[in-house]
């Protein structure tokens, strides 16, 4: 019987920790990437900082786990790409980092993150959740798309809300499209009241 499978501990197996590490780095750095693309001063170089630190692990981590979804799952020369474009990607978004260019920066980690996203769907079609027991046993496409009816609705929402969405998103990035500093933040206001 195989103790890894269907328990609590198989969340800790070395590709799924390895996922872990990889997630929590990438974001770590993106995140870090759009601080010293908003601000200014101190703030915009202890975040360039940091983004570099952390990207050098997350590309590391980037190489192995799309290295390993191509050889564990993969599907033929698409996985590779997708590990190759990913770690590039993610090279690329150190080296524009350490010179300073957030944006192209942000573009870069931005890519990477789809591009590693969509090695999963590339690496594992047509199944959605390969099955580690069973091969018959996975759930494949097919098996998990909705009906017709509701892909009908859905497509109907869709074409109605996406262009909502991408409006007011694209007004909130207009309206904060400044960097800030610290001079941005107000002199705390004083609430205590003497009589």
């Amino acid at each position: 019987m195989d103790l890894t499978v269907g328990n609590f501990f198989g969340l800790f197996m070395p590709f799924a920790l390895l996922g872990g590490v990889l997630t929590l780095t990438l974001f770590l750095m993106h995140g870090a990437i759009f601080i010293s693309l908003k601000t200014t001063g101190d703030i915009r170089e202890r975040a360039r900082v940091l983004a570099g630190k952390i990207g050098i692990v997350a590309a590391v981590a980037m190489a192995l786990f799309t290295v390993w979804t191509a050889i564990s799952f993969g599907n033929g020369i698409w996985s590779w790409l997708c590990a190759v474009v990913a770690t590039v990607a993610m090279v690329a978004a150190l080296l524009f980092n350490s010179k300073g260019r957030e944006g192209w920066a942000f573009i870069f980690s931005a890519l990477a993150t789809l591009v590693l996203t969509a090695s999963f769907f590339v690496a594992m079609w047509p199944n959605v959740i390969p099955s580690s027991l069973d091969p018959a046993w996975s759930l494949s496409i097919q098996d998990a798309s909705s009906s017709t009816y509701t892909l009908t609705i859905m497509t109907v929402a869709a074409a109605i809300f996406t262009p909502i969405v991408l409006a007011y998103q694209g007004w909130t990035y207009w309206v904060f499209r400044k960097r800030i500093s610290v001079k941005n933040i107000p002199d705390p206001v004083d609430e205590t009241v003497s009589t």
